[in-house]
């Protein structure tokens, strides 16, 4: 017999949290786990990666909280004989909370990012109320769980830390592109404020007045994709800068890139950056969030001032001047060495994996 795993998300869209859910509902232990996945609004574009298509269920609801897509999603938990039901960021908690107490199930919840909202005090007490009452919150790097600890009140022994892992390629990745005709300063996220690809956009007309050669590419979509075309016209990039839009093959694109920039306001774990690193790019990150705890500054990834034009345009230019030197070389070897050593699929479905077997076995509830 197995344990039943649900995952209770928003959508399964492209972005990293996503990304890390359709890993633990492929990867995991299938002597051990059966997991599923439940998608509170739609589908989205990863759910065809999903090895199991068939364990996926959409609740297709949009908007404030719903009681009866709550109602739903209990239904689903009691009919599947679920064992444990793990949620993620607050969509996934604000129904697989209830599911969960109704069922008497354990409840993992994990974060993936930014906590709290400014424009919603009654959000932000129900997100502190149902995240003391979780039987394990996960956080995805130091710095978030420190956040949590100083402004939810998580009780110390249901809080841990568990990092985004991705896979290596296979070979090791491209590592240095050889054509060096094109520099491709390259990105993957949400076209949302809090990446602020407005940031980079301008970086890069700068960058591009000393090196003609260099163009940029952003993966992703989001509702601040009009204001960047704007300013892409105003500052006459229309030739050199490719919105690529929402794109489910993610590291084929990766594998264009010579230099990879994460210029956002708050990361927790990026998943984009780790398989960045993989894929042989050299990596600059705002220093904010976990990027610290992924990036070594100098080592194997640089680090810049959060919103700081002069310091991500400085950057980028002692980058690209030294783009093909043996100093580059290395820092590209210590990124694929910090994925393979320290952000491995395999350590993060190991923890959890440890911590289902721990709340399940506690719980009593092994059919």
């Amino acid at each position: 017999m197995k344990y039943s795993i649900l995952h209770v998300v928003y959508s399964l869209e492209i972005g990293g949290l996503e990304r890390v859910v359709v890993s633990l509902a492929n990867r995991l232990d299938r002597e051990a786990f059966q997991p599923s996945v439940c998608c509170i609004r739609r589908s989205g574009e990863l759910a065809g990666n999903l090895a199991e298509p068939d364990r996926l269920s959409v609740i297709a609801h949009e908007g404030r909280y719903s009681a009866d897509a709550a109602w739903r999603l209990y239904r689903l938990a009691r009919d599947g004989r679920v064992d444990l039901i793990h949620s993620h960021n607050l969509p996934g908690l604000l129904y697989g909370f209830a599911a969960a107490k109704l069922r008497r199930l354990p409840l993992v919840h994990t974060q993936h990012g930014l906590i709290l909202r400014e424009d919603s005090a009654l959000l932000n007490l129900v997100e502190r109320r149902m995240s003391r009452s979780v039987d394990a919150y996960v956080c995805v790097s130091r710095q978030l769980e420190e956040e949590v600890r100083r402004r939810i009140r998580v009780r110390p022994d249901r809080l841990s830390v568990v990092y985004n892992g991705v896979e290596l390629p296979e070979g090791g990745g491209p590592g240095r592109r050889g054509d060096r005709s094109t520099v491709v300063i390259g990105s993957v996220g949400r076209l949302a404020a809090v990446k602020n690809y407005d940031l980079l956009v301008r970086a890069f007309a700068k960058v591009l007045a000393r090196f003609p050669n260099c163009r940029l590419e952003l993966v992703g979509d989001g509702e601040t994709r009009g204001e960047l075309e704007g300013r892409i016209g105003e500052l006459s990039l229309g030739g050199r800068v490719t919105l690529h839009g929402a794109q489910a093959d993610v590291p084929r694109y990766l594998d264009r890139f010579d230099v990879f920039v994460l210029p956002s306001f708050s990361e927790g774990h990026s998943i984009s950056l780790l398989e960045a690193f993989s894929r042989g790019a050299v990596c600059l990150a705002s220093n904010v969030g976990g990027n610290g705890e992924i990036i070594e500054d100098g080592v194997n990834g640089f680090l810049f001032r959060s919103n700081d034009l002069d310091d991500l345009t400085g950057a980028l230019v002692r980058i690209i001047e030294r783009l093909d030197s043996p100093e580059m070389d290395r820092v590209r070897a210590r990124g694929k060495e910090t994925v393979r050593s320290r952000f491995s699929v395999d350590a993060m479905l190991s923890s959890y994996e440890s911590l289902y077997r721990r709340l399940l076995a506690g719980n009593g509830t092994r059919r």
